[in-house]
């Protein structure tokens, strides 16, 4: 084993260990990973840096971009309608719709966006209909990411792994190319989806905000008294008051930024304990909301939840340090991470994709609080704010990418810009929007892996690990050895970034192939779909992290509702990929 290869598969082991104990941001990991390889000089400094001018990084920017369209166009909401008017009241009927709705649209836009804007509209027809959201918003993922290994633009994943293996010498694959394999997972999911559907449990969808983050004894209003301590004080310069343990959440007589006055009333958090305090202190009123928590003042409307999406750039920030009342007249009352409920006592706490946030905000900053693209909002977008009429050309202009790519008239990469500047011309889009919508955690997130790929080739550690690879599966038939490489790519995405398996996993299945004496693309689509197919845990894939707070799932809900598909499939891509 010479240096070069220690080095890599030093760098490789650290980035795993990072990716699961998410002790540093992703797109920092990339970061690393890339400036290692060069200080190493494992791989020269332009290669280590080519990532984010490669063709791959690119097109997942103006997928993003495209994605954004489609969501300022409202074209999911019209959707929705659509959706209401074929069930016909019949969950069954909504749920399928639903999920052959998200499965489709994910086979050409960014999965991750399409979950992201099909979660306020699964919890709006839900909170309709009295139905149990957690029903749904499971099936949605897993449908999105049975959908996205149909193309390859629907997933970031397969894009990553058409890079490498071009660079590696073979042929590159076109839009459709696996449809048909793609077709056979989707189809097979689904039907797994619609039996299991039933047995997903139902977790509480008709509570209310409060009820859900089990607020009861935190949120209370006081009226303000004579000798006060908070009598001319502002609102936003109110964190804990100097003698009373308490948060004041906002005014609900007068202008929140008015300084506060005898016989104000405010909304405040505080545990059980405090309230004695407080009604001891003769400085204050405890004026309870009654079993709702709501009163004539203060509309529920108020009170949102909202979850760190994928690759935000709140992911591994410190709340204290997020200046949400700044911005956007927001205070934070309880958060929801995966080892529980805080409700108070949290200003150290280290935001998480999928972490859900409990917000009392004003009303009128809700459409800006959305367009951060940090937060996914579980509230009916704003219909006034949308642009309908630019629907028809949204439609044609993603046609015209997919099918210029197709029928190899434009490349994907020169495809996909087109569409762009076209949106920008007739203002589908705003210069200002494109920026926002690019999500630039995933962009060094894929350079660095993308930097790993290569070095991993160049330093021989590839073609190491598939020698030893072909001595435990010398002699196996390539059914055996397509599930393997799919079971692989599977458990290795469950616990850290899909990209970064499929990195890792791409240039070893390339030489495998050689030593092992099967197709090498598809022992490569094995990898590609078992990287894009993780489904038995919450943090396998981002848009399942989306679903598991606001569907207030457990992580065995995932494992036993995805496990058994995971073994159908391990067996399915077997026989397909062989």
């Amino acid at each position: 084993m010479t240096t070069d290869m220690i080095i890599v598969f030093g760098l490789a082991i650290i980035a795993i260990v990072l990716f699961i104990s998410e002790k540093l941001r992703s797109d920092i990991v990339g970061l690393v990973i890339l400036t290692s390889l060069a200080c190493f000089k494992v791989i020269d400094v332009e290669t280590a840096f080519a990532g984010f001018s490669n063709s791959a990084t690119l097109t997942v920017l103006a997928m993003f971009v495209l994605s954004e369209a489609v969501a300022k166009s409202g074209m999911l909401d019209k959707l929705k309608e659509l959706v209401l008017q074929f069930s016909k009241d019949s969950f069954f009927r909504c749920s399928a719709a639903l999920m052959v709705c998200s499965g489709v649209l994910s086979m050409f836009i960014n999965n991750t966006a399409i979950v992201a804007l099909s979660i306020p509209v699964v919890i709006e027809i839900c909170r309709e209909k009295g139905w149990s959201a957690s029903r749904i918003l499971m099936p949605i993922s897993f449908a999105s990411m049975f959908g996205g290994v149909c193309t390859l633009i629907g997933t970031s994943t397969n894009l990553l792994a058409n890079d490498i293996i071009v660079k590696n010498g073979m042929k590159a694959f076109s839009m459709f190319d696996f449809f048909r394999e793609g077709l056979i997972f989707f189809i097979v999911g689904l039907g797994y989806l619609f039996v299991v559907q039933r047995f997903i449990p139902q977790r509480k969808s008709d509570e209310s905000l409060e009820e859900q983050y089990e607020m009861k004894s935190y949120l209370f209003k006081v009226k303000v008294l004579e000798d006060a301590p908070l009598v001319g004080k502002y609102v936003y310069d109110l964190a804990v008051t100097d003698d009373l343990n308490f948060e004041v959440l906002a005014k609900t007589t007068g202008s929140t930024r008015d300084a506060i006055k005898v016989g104000d009333e405010l909304k405040v958090r505080s545990d059980v304990e405090t309230l004695q305090e407080i009604q001891e202190s003769e400085k204050f009123e405890i004026i309870h909301y009654g079993d709702n928590h709501v009163d004539q003042n203060t509309k529920e409307e108020d009170l949102i939840e909202a979850i760190i999406s994928p690759h935000s750039n709140l992911d591994g920030a410190k709340l204290s340090n997020i200046e949400l009342f700044e911005e956007f007249n927001a205070k934070v009352v309880a958060v929801r991470q995966r080892k529980g409920l805080v409700r108070a006592r949290f200003n150290n706490i280290r935001l998480r994709s999928g972490d859900s946030i409990l917000l009392f905000i004003e009303k009128s900053k809700k459409s800006a609080l959305r367009s951060t693209h940090n937060f996914v909002i579980f509230q009916a977008p704003n219909k006034s704010l949308q642009r309908r009429d630019k629907i028809p050309l949204v439609l044609a202009t993603l046609c015209f990418v997919v099918l210029s790519a197709a029928f190899n008239i434009f490349p994907i990469l020169l495809a996909s810009f087109i569409g762009i500047i076209i949106l920008l011309l007739f203002n589908a889009l705003k210069i200002s929007e494109v920026y926002k919508a690019i999500n630039w955690q995933v962009i060094f997130l894929l350079a660095g892996l993308l930097a790993l790929g290569e070095a991993m080739v160049e330093s021989g550690g590839a073609d190491y690990i598939a020698t030893q690879l072909n001595d435990g599966l010398h002699g196996k038939s390539n059914v055996v050895i397509a599930g393997a490489f799919f079971a692989l790519s599977s458990f290795l995405t469950a616990f850290m970034s899909n990209n970064a398996s499929v990195a890792l996993l791409t240039p070893i299945g390339v030489y495998s192939a050689n030593y092992l004496g099967v197709d090498s693309r598809e022992l490569l689509l094995a990898v590609m779909f078992g990287a894009s197919i993780s489904i038995f845990t919450p943090i396998g894939y981002q848009t399942n992290m989306m679903v598991y707070n606001i569907g207030q799932y457990k992580f065995r809900d995932f494992f036993i509702v995805g496990m058994p598909l995971t073994l159908i499939y391990i067996a399915l891509a077997g026989f397909v990929f062989s």
